[in-house]
């Protein structure tokens, strides 16, 4: 993969915060904290989601993984709502997005389209107005467009 791929979720949320008028720099201690406090109750909310899937009896059937895929994709929604109102940094995002993917077993978050699926509806809770997501497409590769627009119309 290469690192223009690789880059492309942390672009779409920075260019997303951009847009919004949003400034990183002036409350990094407050975006932290708050932060740590969300990605905190979503590590706790994995844990639990973990061990009810590892006392599933049949978790390796198709309807197990479909409803992994729905999970994994519920979680990056609200960690990229979670960045985009407490103002992160892309390498926090890039961070917690890949141990969220690991809780899954997913050792290649970049290349899932559960991943920009989960970004598109994710800006969508946050409240990015249609226009806006049109604007950050601009110049994505046309898969990662499709699949962000399809994650933002399904919220």
């Amino acid at each position: 993969m290469n690192l223009n791929n690789r880059l492309l979720p942390a672009f779409v949320l920075l260019t997303a915060l951009t847009i919004a008028g949003c400034s990183i720099g002036n409350s990094v201690s407050q975006a932290s904290t708050s932060a740590s406090d969300a990605l905190s109750s979503v590590s706790t909310s994995l844990n639990s989601i973990s061990r009810s899937l590892a006392s599933s009896s049949d978790s390796s059937a198709p309807d197990a993984e479909e409803d992994d895929d729905a999970m994994y994709r519920a979680e990056v929604r609200n960690l990229t709502a979670v960045f985009f109102h407490t103002g992160g940094s892309a390498a926090e995002f890039e961070r917690d997005l890949g141990a969220l993917a690991l809780e899954y077993g997913i050792t290649d978050w970049e290349a899932q389209p559960a991943t920009y699926v989960g970004i598109g509806s994710g800006l969508k809770q946050a409240g990015v107005p249609r226009d806006r997501l049109d604007s950050l497409l601009a110049g994505l590769p046309d898969r990662a467009s499709a699949l962000l627009v399809r994650g933002y119309q399904a919220h």
